[in-house]
């Protein structure tokens, strides 16, 4: 099937290639981020795959890899079988490692080991389609190139369903040459320093810093940053936290990361001290404080970890990840009972036989809340 083939014409402004398409009288646009040739080329290539897939006959074609590569990503976009933040990863993984090796390819050439090669390259050097002013950040992680297998393996499972391929992946090893990193968290002496100074430096002066009770919550309470986003006033009962819902850095409403994600625990001394602040700040502050407000409102995620940023080196303090506070709460608190732990922290276990056996005793929230007290007690004065 012949298609009109489209441009992309590249926005100065917003530096971005940009094309539009049209197919059976309906309009759609497309972007690529990418400079140079290459993002020209993948703008377009994502518009001509879209026009193609309306009148595409599976029969006795044998298109490229990176033609289906888009096809598939279209297929997860538009049917919704991914979040956002998923449908991003996938991009990725094809962008930057399997289309590179792959692209070029027509899928009745492609084999096991063309999928194989994808994965040893990536664990020996990492992105094999590296940014141009960013330098490659090396050998991608064990949790990293299982993302990516999995990638391959849904891909192929998509061409094999529309009848582009017979290939059945019987064995992708995953195999990583890179040293496992160590999360950073906070020492004792920069937990002193957060609970101490709610300041940050901003042109030279010294101005209180809104997200200070956020940072102090997430620490206190292990949340995860999309938990903390999705908090709510009326989510907290009395003395305890009913965590139904994160958002993640696309502003998405979720469920959570997993299963136990969505949970109920007792407040510690010292997330009851911080969520008083907080609501006298939001007050003082003329902000909404009604049951649907949010407890620690931020414009987004990013926004949050930049104000951290500048708080951290305003006062000596390693800048840590958002999601490394949470760390340096499960750190402190390793001490708790295996059981005790993953219920207040909502992780998930493959084999938790206590947690799918054991029914929750009325006391084990104060209990739990309790015994946290006593360990940030050691670091910390309420």
């Amino acid at each position: 099937m012949q298609t009109k083939k489209v441009e992309a014409r590249w926005e100065p402004g917003r530096k971005r290639w940009r094309v539009n398409a049209q197919r059976n009288g309906e309009r759609k646009t497309f972007y690529s981020t990418v400079p140079g040739l290459r993002g020209k080329k993948e703008a377009e290539r994502k518009a001509d795959s879209w026009k193609r897939s309306a009148g595409l006959s599976y029969e006795n074609c044998d298109p490229l890899v990176a033609e289906l590569w888009d096809s598939f990503l279209l297929y997860l976009q538009e049917e919704k079988r991914v979040g956002t933040s998923t449908l991003e990863q996938t991009r990725k993984f094809g962008r930057n490692y399997i289309l590179p090796v792959c692209g070029n390819l027509k899928i009745s050439r492609l084999n096991e080991g063309h999928l194989q090669r994808v994965l040893n390259l990536s664990a020996q050097k990492g992105c094999l389609q590296p940014h141009p002013t960013r330098p490659p950040k090396g050998p991608l992680s064990l949790k990293t190139l299982r993302g990516l297998r999995n990638a391959e393996q849904q891909f192929v499972k998509w061409c094999r369903i529309n009848d582009f391929t017979d290939l059945v992946l019987e064995g992708l090893e995953v195999r990583t040459c890179a040293e496992k990193q160590e999360k950073e968290i906070l020492q004792p002496e920069e937990l002193q320093t957060l609970f101490r100074v709610d300041t940050r430096l901003v042109r030279g002066e010294r101005v209180f810093d809104d997200q200070i009770y956020a940072y102090r919550f997430a620490v206190v309470t292990g949340l995860r940053p999309g938990e903390l986003m999705g908090l709510h006033i009326g989510d907290i009962d009395g003395d305890k936290l009913h965590v139904q819902r994160t958002i993640n850095r696309y502003g998405e409403k979720t469920k959570g990361k997993n299963q136990n994600a969505r949970r109920t625990f007792g407040l510690n001394t010292f997330a009851r001290i911080l969520i008083d602040q907080q609501l006298s700040l939001l007050h003082s502050l003329g902000m909404p404080t009604t049951p649907d407000s949010p407890l620690f409102p931020a414009l987004n995620q990013q926004s949050r970890y930049h104000q951290w940023k500048s708080y951290a080196r305003s006062n000596g303090i390693t800048a840590i990840s958002c999601y490394e506070m949470r760390h340096t709460f499960i750190s402190l608190a390793q001490n708790l009972r295996e059981g005790d732990l993953r219920r207040l922290c909502g992780q998930s276990a493959s084999m938790d036989t206590r947690g799918v056996y054991a029914h929750k005793l009325t006391d084990d929230d104060s209990r739990i809340a309790n015994e946290v007290d006593q360990i940030l007690g050691r670091y910390l004065t309420p």
